[in-house]
């Protein structure tokens, strides 16, 4: 999930994750000192590598990385 940060000029983006499941977790939530007011927006994954190139294809890789050794 991507969503705006309410009230940043220039505009600023949030990133987590949100599973099928419906379970969010989001890693750098904590880097904010109080929760943010974020205005949801999906972004689809083609337009986000887009969007962020490279840093987006170390992230996407990392990711599927971790998840081949997580135990299903």
């Amino acid at each position: 999930m991507v969503a705006q940060i309410v009230g940043t000029d220039p505009q600023e983006h949030h990133s987590w994750n949100r599973f099928p499941s419906g379970f969010e977790m989001d890693l750098t939530r904590d880097q904010f000192p109080e929760p943010p007011e974020l205005l949801e927006c999906e972004i689809p994954e083609t337009m986000l590598v887009k969007l962020l190139g490279a840093q987006a294809d170390l992230l996407r890789s990392r990711v599927l990385e971790l998840l081949a050794t997580v135990d299903r």
